[in-house]
């Protein structure tokens, strides 16, 4: 027992590790019409418009030089077709609890939210675990439910990519805003995979292109029988609030500002030439985390003041800072799938 815990922290961390890896290339495909954050900003304040009903949603579309597109991915949907380079989801069917399982929850759930949106004049996807090549859209929504040993762990929570655009934080925020107002707790402790997460990681050609904001959305607790309650009763309400936050952020989006919704390239990854200490913050004086040697690799989210802020190994859910002058460019030892 002890061995499989072990086995399986190291391949969660190296599963988050490739999430950190090379951009590449925007360009990209659409699906057609009808297929198949610890880091979010700020929840903007609700107002009386941010209830716009549906129907009077046309009006706004108005202004744009095209219908608003949405994908939604169904997490874990059709996971056993998933091309080479995501070999390993074709074993991973989500969670399960009180005998349902989470790809049910997970498509119930985006095919209400589908029905919501185009009710509103949105086009939208309906995305399987494979995303397709450079997906491009207005905004992107993968669909997830949690689970955990413990029957106890509950609450929802959501996510953006390690180095999100403002588009992508301000659909974080406004899913926040209206997810929260379900009565579910908010579990802010979101994962490295989940920041990480493969849809989002450029490294892969089955991924969102750069330009198209994506959050990850877990609902809540399959294994937790309140959460569990919410999630098979009432997805009808689920289904709302996310539709409602995707048609406010669309409302309150640019189409025409392209660089709001492009996503930073990811910086080289780096590692220390002699052990090195990591901090909370970046100054000496902050508190100090860790002591970070040469055969750890760390990714780069930004750069400050002659500082990186950087996730840390092992299981990369911290984050630290370390001086730009005490790292040198690495390559990684090895590539995972």
């Amino acid at each position: 027992m002890r061995r499989s815990r072990m086995v399986a922290s190291i391949v969660g961390t190296m599963l988050a590790i490739v999430a950190l890896l090379l951009e590449v290339s925007p360009v990209g495909e659409r699906l057609p019409a009808g297929e198949h954050s610890d880091r979010a900003a700020r929840p903007p304040s609700l107002s009386g418009n941010d209830s716009q009903p549906a129907a009077d949603m046309a009006a706004v579309w108005e202004s744009w030089p095209r219908p608003p597109r949405v994908g939604l991915q169904v997490g874990h949907w059709n996971s056993a077709a998933a091309p080479d380079e995501l070999a390993r989801l074709r074993h991973n069917s989500g969670t399960a609890g009180g005998g349902y399982t989470e790809l049910e929850v997970n498509l119930r759930v985006a095919t209400l939210v589908k029905d919501r949106l185009e009710a509103a004049g949105v086009v939208v996807d309906l995305i399987p675990a494979t995303v397709p090549i450079r997906y491009q859209a207005d905004a992107f929504v993968a669909i997830h439910a949690d689970g955990f040993w413990s029957p106890e762990k509950r609450g929802w929570k959501l996510a953006t990519y390690w180095r999100s655009s403002p588009a992508s934080e301000k659909l974080a925020a406004w899913l926040l805003a209206h997810y929260n107002t379900l009565g579910l707790p908010y579990d802010p402790k979101v994962t490295a995979n989940m920041r990480g997460y493969y849809a989002f990681n450029r490294r892969f050609s089955h991924a969102i292109a750069s330009t198209t904001p994506g959050v990850i959305l877990e609902l809540g607790f399959l294994t937790n029988a309140e959460d569990r309650a919410m999630l098979v009763n009432e997805p009808e309400r689920l289904a709302d609030a996310i539709a409602m936050g995707i048609l406010s952020y669309l409302r309150d989006h640019d189409p025409l500002d392209a660089s709001l919704r492009l996503t930073p390239p990811d910086p080289a990854p780096v590692r220390p030439q002699a052990p090195i200490t990591a901090y909370s913050g970046p100054s000496e004086r902050s508190p100090a985390i860790r002591t970070i040697y040469p055969a750890e690799i760390l990714y780069p989210i930004s750069r400050e003041r002659g500082w990186y802020k950087v996730p840390l190994p092992p299981d990369l859910s911290r984050i630290g800072w370390v001086r730009v002058r005490d790292v040198i460019e690495a390559r990684p030892r090895a590539r995972w799938r």
